[in-house]
């Protein structure tokens, strides 16, 4: 079995659901480091499996607009998503810390965003007059088309994404990262539906295994 660097067994196996993941990230970028959950844990889950799990991804978020084509997206394609998305995600998490990222990962954003521009194009973009005039576009489709608007748009993201709004889910098996938009920056769950009620299951439960020895003791 698959170990990662943290000494945990790798993702686990299971139905992929890119095409249905809640989108709970506010922000494209954080929704594709979304597309992995519980990493180093006994539930670790990897949605981003097979090349057409990426493309299925792609339209459901919309990096790619349903009607147009995505092209082929190949297994090589999927690994540098991959290592794109885990590279952010570690990144993204010495921001919310206040951490300076690995260079190792810088260099993989990099390089990616490199690529993915030595294949672009700039066409115009219909909108309103304050809208910018111009827009990437990248002709080829395939997985530059998919990577392309995600590593452009988290250039941005990592030198204006304020700390204090960037926030790691702390429920069982998840890590999701999300930007807090509440008025009063209390969020504290990716879903309070989801893993905010898990704890507090897990609480309720906690309390009741205790109670009985509290009686024991007289308390």
């Amino acid at each position: 079995m698959e170990t990662d660097q943290c000494g945990g067994c790798g993702p686990i196996e299971h139905p992929s659901r890119a095409a249905t993941l809640h989108l709970l990230g506010n922000h494209p970028v954080l929704d594709f480091t979304n597309t992995s959950s519980g990493r180093g844990s006994a539930q670790w889950l990897d949605h981003l499996q097979q090349p057409a799990d990426l493309a299925a991804w792609a339209v459901h978020a919309g990096v790619i607009a349903p009607d147009l084509p995505v092209g082929v997206v190949s297994g090589k394609d999927l690994r540098r998503a991959i290592a794109l998305r885990e590279a952010l995600y570690r990144t993204l998490l010495c921001a919310a810390r206040r951490q300076t990222p690995d260079p190792a990962d810088v260099r993989v954003i990099a390089a990616e965003h490199g690529r993915c521009l030595e294949v672009a194009a700039l066409r115009g973009v219909s909108g309103s007059p304050a809208a910018p005039a111009l827009g990437w576009h990248w002709p080829q489709g395939g997985g530059a088309a998919i990577l392309g608007p995600l590593v452009t748009a988290a250039l941005p993201l990592l030198t204006a994404v304020p700390p204090d709004r960037l926030r790691c889910c702390p429920g069982k098996d998840c890590g999701w990262l999300f930007l807090d938009t509440t008025r009063n920056g209390r969020r504290r769950w990716c879903d309070m539906a989801v893993c905010g009620n898990r704890a507090k299951a897990g609480r309720h439960r906690a309390i009741r295994r205790l109670r009985p020895e509290q009686e024991e003791c007289g308390e």
